[in-house]
């Protein structure tokens, strides 16, 4: 449920979800990265592919850093190319905040995905 509400069309909805999100892999801890990262991953990838909303990217890769800090290497590895490319994108962005926690995510997928 979680993972189609972060693709509606509606952006509130989907900052709800990924509230949602956040408070499910608090209190779940690496059980919900075992069982659910690819679900999860993609969907928060797609969300950092939405331009129109800023500080959906830029909490969407918040939650990608959170998350992969838990994921065992070989659930990340699949979904590395796809994230990393969307957050090299990021880069791009004039937005500092967005640039920040682009740079923030890099730095933890690339540890977290050497582990």
């Amino acid at each position: 449920m979680i993972s189609n509400s972060l693709h509606d069309l509606n952006p509130q909805v989907r900052w709800a979800a990924v509230s949602v999100f956040r408070m499910l892999s608090i209190n779940l801890g690496p059980t919900l990265q075992v069982q659910y990262h690819h679900k999860m991953l993609p969907a928060l990838t797609a969300m950092i592919a939405d331009f129109h909303f800023p500080h959906l990217q830029e909490r969407a890769a918040l939650e990608i850093r959170l998350f992969s800090k838990d994921c065992i290497r070989n659930d990340l590895k699949p979904h590395l190319e796809e994230i990393v490319s969307k957050l090299l994108a990021l880069l791009q962005n004039e937005n500092q905040q967005l640039q920040e926690e682009a740079m923030a995510t890099l730095a933890s997928i690339a540890i977290s995905s050497q582990v």
